[in-house]
């Protein structure tokens, strides 16, 4: 597990140290070793923890600025996802800056890039050009090698425990660009980090590609979670592939997982950031996709205005990528602070590549300055990333735009409740929304208008709500749900009743549970995951009633329970050859939703924990994490209003 290893300086070398795995089934250890004592290498200004998507132009970046640079990548060849993970196009992104010159320089050399203005590549050549640029701008690349520790003093640290395919040491160094993609370095410092945990398993989908043709460069794929900070999990998730793609010419040896563990950073950039286009004064690169998802969104503003194709600009500050109480580390990519439904939006791999250029960029100035990040004059940084063309004039100028005036909460309570902008400014604002949105569901001529005040209330919290909300499910039938779909997943992951149970649970109405389980009767006996997934997050916050019974006739229909994968042999039986296949996860969280639903809402026969303590042993990581933490029962209420 590579980034386990943490010690305080003192004696020379490492020293004794603390090895706290990050992943263990079922329990916590921790394992004393005395005496550890690594040769320490020659030091650096930068070192730059993986050399994919977002590390390389880091490590480029820093090498320009006349900075010593080490980039360290497990990987045989820089550019992550875009190179060894055969996902070798662009979905979205914002093409300006240090993307705009590498697309440039491939497009140079490579035929098939051109003839799609940059827009795909073959993956080889694209490596290639990392590996001159770095070479060209003096910087040095350990392949085959990786961060296993980091010696840190006070809230900073100065080396890092490096394994690498001719031994183990230690690197002196000044500052450090975390490009892991799972906050590893970070994670290993010290820094408080997001995974997985009670209060749901909405990770987006990953995949393994496999290589049908040699000669066809692009290669995508959706088929499963898989839990980066679990080695078992990893190597059967690698196994079930080739079992999966028995005509497959190989399978790639990286992981493209869109979400893994992420810092908590001096800022989270939100959902809600990005639906009313705040701007920030730190703002370091401006991405821009639509929300590619790949898998169901928790944030309540999609409860009521599903995301769309329509692409969004997001501003992102430096704050996200400074772990809250470290100093000298910056994190890019999947592992910077946002919350999950912010992340599809900043994830785009022409955003990554500007966001590593950008701490490449800081990185080399703080240790050349020996500033702490925090202190370095943003404004004139920012000026930097105008000269490099990563943000505009106007960006550089930007002031926090939050919080938005009783005005502008007035105007959109005041709208038809449709436009996602509207809808997220008064979910940023939910004090100053209550009473306008209390005076429209209560008053508003127009049906549709009053039943989504009152959902958006009770996706508040709002207790005011539950009666109207009532009224609303009891004279409501089930509308068309949805099922887990990672791939191409676009628009709402729930229905509209869906949302409105959610919103009723919330309000904790005590007529809420008799409702809400008259509704279980005339669900089919092969019932979609969002209807399941909407009745156990009602249950979970309702706690013991009806509500209880009724998710337990749900969970006793044929077919609905025994989907967790306990052993290679399940895995090997779930593998088909679909590259984005959904059923299998669909059919697990399915159950697991549900059991958790029983097992937080009472539990009266043991049948909630019994599913859960099942899924706690499966060998997929996420749903493991998940359902050993809800065991734990310390969460009912899973929404994030940040």
């Amino acid at each position: 597990c590579p980034s386990a290893l943490h010690f305080e300086a003192g004696g020379s070398g490492a020293g004794p140290a603390s090895f706290s795995p990050v992943f263990l089934r079922g329990k916590r250890a921790e394992l004393e070793i005395e005496g550890l004592d690594f040769p320490e290498w020659a030091g650096v200004d930068v070192v730059v923890a993986g050399g994919g998507t977002g590390g390389a132009p880091a490590a480029i970046a820093a090498s320009r600025s006349r900075a010593k640079t080490l980039c360290i990548e497990t990987a045989h060849g820089l550019g992550g996802v875009g190179t060894t993970g055969l996902i070798s196009s662009y979905w979205f992104g914002n093409k300006c800056g240090f993307t705009s010159e590498l697309d440039g320089l491939v497009s140079e050399v490579d035929a098939l890039s051109r003839s799609k203005n940059g827009n795909v590549w073959h993956p080889g050549v694209k490596s290639g050009i990392y590996h001159r640029l770095l070479d060209e701008s003096g910087g040095t690349a350990w392949l085959g090698s990786f961060v296993f520790g980091v010696r840190r003093k006070g809230n900073r640290p100065d080396g890092v425990l490096v394994s690498t395919p001719f031994g183990s040491g230690f690197v002196p160094a000044k500052t450090f660009v975390d490009a892991t993609g799972n906050s590893d370095l970070a994670a290993a410092a010290g820094a408080a980090c997001r995974v997985i945990d009670e209060r749901h398993v909405a990770v987006q989908g990953t995949g393994i590609s496999p290589r049908v043709d040699p000669s066809v460069p692009h290669q995508n794929a959706d088929h499963t979670f898989i839990e980066e900070n679990d080695p078992e999990g990893i190597t059967l998730a690698h196994v079930q592939a080739r079992e999966k793609y028995p005509n497959g010419f190989e399978t790639m040896p990286f992981i493209n997982s869109r979400e893994r563990r992420q810092i908590l950073g001096d800022i989270e950039v939100s959902p809600l950031d990005i639906l009313t286009g705040r701007t920030f004064p730190d703002t370091v690169f401006t991405a821009r996709s639509n929300f590619d998802t790949h898998g169901f969104i928790i944030h309540p503003v999609f409860m009521v205005v599903p995301p769309d194709h329509q692409p969004l600009e997001a501003h992102v500050p430096l704050r996200c990528m400074l772990p809250k109480g470290l100093e000298s580390i910056l994190v890019t990519g999947l592992g910077m602070s946002a919350h999950r439904d912010a992340l599809p939006v900043i994830r785009m791999q022409a955003d990554v590549q500007n966001q590593g250029y950008a701490a490449g960029l800081l990185a080399a100035q703080a240790a050349r300055s020996g500033e702490n990040l925090r202190e370095i004059d943003i404004r004139a940084f920012q000026n930097i990333l105008v000269s490099h063309g990563i943000i505009t004039e106007e960006t550089a100028a930007h002031e926090d735009s939050f919080l938005i005036n009783p005005a502008a909460v007035a105007s959109a309570a005041a709208a038809p409740l449709s436009h996602a902008k509207d809808v997220a400014t008064l979910f940023a604002h939910p004090e100053a929304s209550r009473d306008p949105l209390l005076r429209v569901a209560e008053g508003s001529p127009e049906t549709e208008k009053r039943h989504t005040a009152a959902m958006i209330l009770g996706l508040m919290g709002c207790r005011e709500a539950g009666p109207l909300l009532c009224e609303i499910v009891r004279n409501s039938s089930w509308d068309a749900g949805w099922n887990y779909r990672g791939m191409g997943q676009f628009g709402p992951s729930m229905s509209r009743l869906d949302s409105l149970i959610i919103a009723l649970g919330r309000t904790k109405d005590p007529g809420a549970p008799s409702v809400i389980a008259g509704l279980v009767a005339d669900l089919t006996s092969d019932p979609a995951f969002s209807h399941c997934r909407a009745l156990s997050l009602a249950a979970a916050n309702l706690g013991p009633s009806e509500l209880t019974s009724a998710l337990q006739r749900i969970i006793d229909l044929p077919g609905i329970s025994g989907h967790a994968l306990l052993t290679i042999q399940d895995m090997l039986a779930d593998a088909d050859g679909n590259p984005t296949s959904t059923a299998s996860r669909n059919r697990s969280l399915r159950e697991l939703y549900l059991a958790r639903g029983l097992f937080l809402s009472g539990d009266p026969h043991g049948r909630g924990r019994e599913i859960l303590e099942a899924y706690a042993r499966d060998l997929r990581g996420h749903f493991a994490r998940h359902a050993r933490a809800a065991l734990c029962g310390n969460a009912t209420d899973v929404l994030d209003l940040a």
